[in-house]
């Protein structure tokens, strides 16, 4: 989904310069805008790779991704952003509990329901290129974060030695050194923002995995809070 903007309603409009793609495809789509009290969000939809056989025929399974708030920054760019609203899809914590796995892994809590969902939130320094890591049934998945905030989105080895890059985004702007950072992640699907921004929808092709166990790759990461989802 890109930006396309004009100084008149009825044009010409040219696409965003900065920041153009807001959502990348293939699945995220059609993303709308409107009012809420005094809040502009966004809504779109998110496939989750599932096809469902009915007599309509084959449809991919899809879900309504959480809202996002709509902010235009001081150089006029548009970009969303982590809606306090959804705070209200936190249910029980689970408790923080690290546990070094390797020498470069660490666990955060013990395995939670992936169905059901989770959220995590926490901090990471940006100079030390900080990596998420979420261990979904026996495959493992990276979210690393360069020191300028560019994000790559990883399937990782077992042994957290290797790893396959299925896609990237710099959202060409700056990051504090020191950035908050939250991850919801259910069914296969997941988001991440950064400093309030969010940087990706990442479907991860696994929609049926049944466990989720979120950590830590190296350092500069800091987990502070690990919720089940309440939907």
């Amino acid at each position: 989904m890109a930006v396309y903007t004009s100084s008149s309603p009825t044009g010409p409009y040219a696409e965003q310069g900065t920041n153009p793609q807001i959502l990348l495809p293939p699945h995220s789509y059609f993303a709308r805008f409107y009012s809420c009290n005094n809040e502009l969000l966004v809504n779109h939809h998110v496939m989750d790779s599932q096809i469902n056989h009915d007599a309509r025929g084959d449809r991919v399974i899809t879900y309504v991704a959480p809202l996002k708030k709509v902010v235009i920054d001081s150089a006029g760019v548009l970009r969303l952003c982590y809606w306090p609203g959804n705070e209200a899809i936190k249910g029980e914590a689970v408790p923080v509990e690290l546990f070094e796995a390797t020498e470069n892994l660490t666990f955060a809590s013990v395995p939670v329901d992936f169905s059901r969902g989770v959220l995590v939130e926490g901090t990471l320094l940006l100079g030390s290129e900080p990596s998420l890591y979420l261990q979904i049934d026996n495959q493992g998945y990276g979210i690393s974060v360069n020191s300028a905030g560019a994000v790559s989105f990883r399937k990782i080895s077992p042994f957290v030695d290797g790893f396959v890059e299925t896609h990237r985004i710099d959202r060409q702007r700056s990051f504090p050194d020191k950035s908050d950072f939250k991850l919801p992640a259910r069914r296969g699907m997941s988001e991440f923002y950064i400093d309030g921004e969010l940087a990706e929808c990442w479907r991860m092709e696994c929609p049926q995995a049944r466990k989720i166990r979120p950590g830590f790759i190296g350092e500069g990461v800091s987990i502070d809070g690990i919720y089940a989802m309440s939907l």
